[in-house]
């Protein structure tokens, strides 16, 4: 009897250590998944911010926007169509059919430099954007000035939107965090109780013994 008292008290503490590493395993992979959530947004605001600002160059030079003219703001276009086609409705032409909107291409090529060896800190939109292949057929609209400024309002939602996404995984990041250092407080004072459980059984046992 009092063998199987203590072999129950030695692993009392090991059983509940492993309860709470299930735990912090599954809210690792929450906080690793909200990480990659922002990361993908602030991406897309890297994008819509880069057009934007290339259109408000535009209008005050020329008074219009030749997206043809730099292979870099062809991707960058194609990629905020991705995310939203009534931003560039009907002014751009022959694109392919895409499977993934833009945030799940962003995940795909973001996990795709992850198994080519790439550190995260060395994944941004110009990393991204050397994976991004246009087809040669796709064609854009000369923006004028009147276009220009229907096309920067609906940049302007979508920044909004993404502004108050990234605000919100930034919040459910903290939240989570708060939760886990809890959790790692709980966790050690339940280990500690367990230690001090199992060394009085080991005592009462041995001297009953």
């Amino acid at each position: 009897m009092a063998e199987l008292i203590n072999n129950h008290g030695y692993n009392l503490g090991l059983e509940m250590v492993n309860c709470y590493q299930k735990y912090f395993d599954h809210r690792e992979a929450e906080l690793n998944g909200l990480i990659d959530k922002m990361k993908v947004s602030n991406i897309q605001i890297k994008v819509i911010s880069d057009v934007m600002n290339k259109l408000a160059h535009g209008k005050q030079k020329d008074k219009k926007f030749d997206i043809s003219n730099d292979e870099t703001t062809k991707k960058l276009v194609y990629l905020v169509h991705m995310r939203n086609p009534s931003v560039f409705e009907e002014k751009i032409h022959n694109l392919p059919v895409e499977e993934l909107d833009l945030e799940q291409k962003l995940h795909a090529i973001i996990d795709q430099l992850r198994e080519e060896g790439l550190p995260d800190g060395s994944i941004h939109l110009g990393s991204i954007m050397e994976k991004i292949e246009l087809d040669s057929n796709v064609r854009f609209d000369v923006l004028d000035e009147s276009a220009i400024d229907v096309v920067v309002q609906g940049l302007d939602s979508e920044l909004k939107m993404l502004n108050a996404d990234l605000n919100k995984h930034l919040m459910d990041l903290s939240s989570k965090y708060d939760d886990r250092t809890k959790m790692t407080e709980s966790a050690n004072q339940t280990v500690k109780e367990a230690g001090e459980l199992s060394k009085s059984i080991i005592q009462k046992t041995g001297r009953g013994g």
